[in-house]
């Protein structure tokens, strides 16, 4: 279950979007159904209930209508401001660009996830700056989780800028950042050196991990 505190910012982050900009729309993300629930009874008393009929929640296993249905109802309805929502829902088309401000209650594993959160609303089409909201609890597996997904946004960094050749080379650039990897991954830097040529491998096709 989640601890109190994060609730208790998500509520002051909702109310805040709310406040400041009076067309904004926030979505909310977690992994988990109860916090879903515990978001929306929270919703109905927070602010003497000024956010009770806001909401609109999407969740696995929603017929294919139903969830278009929401959808329609949070992009197209002013008073329809927050979407409570399980991160895999719809899939990767689904197309959120109706908020501009995400809050994530909990951590995904992989920096791929993350990104595939946040492209819900940062997506062509969306015409104001995104803001993303991450609740990280301290001293809990959420600090352990984001030095996971710092890790994998080295390697995604070094794969995509990496100038992959037929060689053996290995520019000082890359090598450095793949040092940083193995070192948040908590590995031994003596292994970076084959650890680089199997990544350039799978990236050329000649091998896998």
């Amino acid at each position: 279950a989640l601890g109190s505190a994060k609730y208790q910012k998500a509520l002051e982050l909702i109310d805040n979007i709310m406040r400041e900009d009076e067309t904004g729309k926030v979505v909310i993300f977690s992994q988990y159904l109860g916090v879903l629930d515990d978001l929306q009874t929270l919703l109905a008393t927070y602010r003497g209930g000024r956010y009770a009929q806001a909401w609109v929640e999407i969740r696995g296993g929603e017929s294919p209508q139903k969830l278009a249905a929401d959808l329609a109802l949070f992009q197209q309805d002013q008073n329809k401001r927050i979407l409570i929502a399980t991160y895999g829902t719809g899939g990767q088309s689904l197309n959120l660009q109706a908020a501009h401000q995400m809050i994530l209650m909990d951590m995904l594993w992989t920096y791929q996830e993350f990104c595939q959160a946040i492209d819900r609303i940062h997506r062509i089409g969306q015409l104001r700056p995104v803001t993303i909201h991450r609740l990280i609890a301290q001293d809990t597996i959420d600090e352990h989780i984001i030095r996971i997904v710092g890790a994998g946004e080295y390697l995604h960094k070094l794969i995509i800028s990496a100038e992959i050749t037929d060689g053996d080379g290995f520019g000082q650039d890359e090598e450095s950042l793949m040092g940083e990897l193995m070192k948040e991954l908590g590995l031994p830097q003596t292994v970076s050196g084959k650890a680089q040529h199997e990544f350039i491998g799978r990236k050329n096709g000649r091998g896998s991990l």
